[in-house]
């Protein structure tokens, strides 16, 4: 009889903590890095990082545009080239039209890329975090953050 009285306290006082920990946050009850996110607010100097897009989003005209580099089909424009600090460009035309791209890092810990662009397609060069990049020693200190991406004319990711 005592032990059920016990585990009775022991229910209503987890309820009540339940209960008085959902009021005193003015909303539902969150887990771990979900209650830290939700209660901590961005800092103003934080960078807004641009949206995650995939196959069949529209590349042009999205926040990701301004980091987007075209680098193939054909010559890598100046600016572009810029941007590709840290990596090596290869460029082979295949028998049916297309451009084989291959992105060597210049870092071993980097990742090597390759792309197909196909004729109409092209390739762009995202360079997320400019400022990981020492162009003197033409290295770049963030690995993976940099990528190709392949488009259609209209600028649809493929």
């Amino acid at each position: 009889m005592v032990k059920n009285i016990v585990i009775l306290v022991l229910v209503v006082l987890a309820a009540g903590e339940g209960y008085f920990l959902m009021h005193k946050s003015n909303g539902p009850m969150v887990q771990g890095a979900e209650r830290e996110n939700a209660q901590q607010p961005r800092p103003s100097g934080a960078p807004n990082r641009p949206p995650i897009l995939g196959k069949g989003d529209k590349l042009m005209g999205s926040p990701l545009e301004k980091f987007a580099f075209k680098i193939a089909p054909g010559d890598i424009p100046p600016e572009s080239q810029a941007k590709l600090t840290g990596f090596a460009v290869k460029s082979t035309k295949l028998a049916d039209g297309s451009e084989q791209v291959s992105l060597t890092p210049k870092d071993a810990d980097d990742q090597f890329q390759q792309y197909t662009v196909k004729p109409g397609q092209v390739l762009y060069f995202i360079e997320m975090t400019g400022s990981d990049d020492v162009g003197s020693q033409d290295l770049d200190k963030n690995y993976r953050d940099d990528y190709g991406m392949i488009t259609d004319a209209n600028g649809v990711i493929q």
